[in-house]
């Protein structure tokens, strides 16, 4: 395994300490949503494997994440579930190593996590940014085809 091999389990433990530093305190949990799930380890390594590929594939891994995202998010080991993905999308161990341990890269992404939690008060998810406008709730097709029809 990428982990066991790299040394990545030491370095991924370690990021759940990342969270309160960068973070501050935690948004209100709304039950049952557990703390785990506001912004786990595995969410963080999926965005910074998007980010991986590079702008041409970001949004392709992105899709891929989205779509197994019940089977990765669960799974017992979360690194090997990212890496099969990666690896399907054209990445080397390597570069996904490097992804990981980039901490620029992991830094950008919890900052751009904090500052959308603090701009736009995202305590849930999903919460989408319209045109500046906070949509929460996995809402109907119609309700997003009503607002992006009322921003055109």
């Amino acid at each position: 395994m990428l982990a066991t091999a790299t040394g990545l389990g030491t370095l991924l433990a370690g990021l759940g300490s990342l969270r309160p530093a960068c973070a501050g305190p935690a948004p209100p949990r709304p039950s049952p949503i557990s703390r785990r799930r506001l912004f786990p380890r595995g969410a963080l390594l999926a965005s910074a494997l998007a980010h991986c590929g590079g702008p041409d594939r970001f949004f392709g891994f992105l899709n891929a994440l989205f779509r197994s995202q019940s089977s990765w998010a669960q799974s017992d080991d979360v690194i090997a579930a990212l890496v099969r993905i990666g690896r399907l999308g054209g990445l080397t161990t390597a570069d996904m190593e490097a992804c990981f341990k980039d901490k620029a890269l992991i830094d950008r992404i919890l900052a751009s996590r904090v500052e959308g939690a603090r701009d736009f008060e995202i305590a849930s998810t999903p919460t989408f940014i319209i045109n500046g406008e906070k949509v929460v709730g996995a809402l109907p097709y119609e309700q997003f085809e009503a607002i992006f029809e009322r921003l055109l």
